[in-house]
């Protein structure tokens, strides 16, 4: 470790409590005043806040006093809780959802309350719903009440400094975003799915795991990428797109076409 990094760690131990798995598995851009004082850092911390919060301090004091409300209490609301619990820094956390058959259940130890009850006192989100267009009409409701909808992404996550992540996009745990890739408005970028270089990935649109777009691919709004399928770099995907799982796509998908197979074609 350089002298340069040691002090940078020295100084978040000291201040902030931290453990080294948190800083080590992130990559973390910092940078120092010409004396040494004041240590900026962007890409430290589970729960991101909007880009123009770059200050660790006003970053770390939002997380620790904000309730952040979850929408969604299955499956991915089950791995967005895990993302936030495992960096153990978390926010006070309140999920809910408006599916009554899971009202007072317990998911990861947190209760499940109505989404109309939630919205008490609560200034931020993020829509935990794999399915997409249900993730964007959620999504749009609680904007439309004036709360403020986060980005999260797992401290085991890749992402590039140079990537770009819009609100309530969700990175999940071993998941890859490279360089001047760009996710829109609420996507999904599952466990160990690849989102390589220069990619485009419009608003909710879901990569589910271990799925991998080559450099350059675009994916248009509400698309679904099954698990484990391929598309190679520079692909085109049109709107409502659906890629089977373990697909690998060689052409251009029309938006609305449903691709499946080796190489995948559409499913008629």
């Amino acid at each position: 470790m350089s002298q340069m990094s040691s002090l940078i760690w020295r100084r978040l131990r000291r201040r902030y409590g931290l453990h080294w798995r948190a800083v080590l598995s992130r990559p973390i851009v910092t940078e120092m005043d010409a004396q040494g004082g004041e240590l900026r850092s962007t890409l430290l911390v589970c729960l991101c806040l909007p880009r123009s919060c770059r200050n660790l301090t006003h970053t770390d004091h939002v997380m620790r006093s904000e309730k952040l409300l979850i929408v969604g209490a299955g499956g991915q609301g089950k791995v967005v809780l895990d993302a936030l619990l495992v960096a153990g820094d978390s926010p006070q956390l309140v999920l809910a959802d408006d599916d009554e058959s899971k009202y007072g259940r317990a998911v990861l130890g947190h209760k499940v309350s109505a989404l109309s009850d939630a919205l008490t006192n609560v200034k931020s989100f993020h829509v935990a719903i794999g399915h997409n267009a249900a993730r964007e009409r959620l999504t749009q409701r609680l904007t439309d009440r004036g709360l403020t909808n986060r980005y999260i992404a797992h401290i085991r996550a890749s992402v590039s400094s140079s990537a770009q992540l819009s609100e309530g996009v969700f990175i999940a745990a071993h998941a890859v975003v490279g360089p001047d890739a760009r996710l829109d408005l609420g996507c999904i970028v599952n466990h160990g799915a690849v989102v390589d270089h220069d990619c485009s990935v419009a608003a909710y649109s879901h990569i589910a795991p271990n799925a991998t777009l080559g450099g350059g691919v675009h994916v248009g709004r509400r698309v679904l990428i099954g698990a484990g399928a391929n598309i190679l770099p520079g692909i085109y995907i049109g709107d409502d797109c659906v890629v089977g799982a373990g697909a690998v796509v060689l052409d251009d998908m029309e938006p609305g076409s449903v691709y499946v197979g080796v190489p995948a074609r559409p499913n008629n």
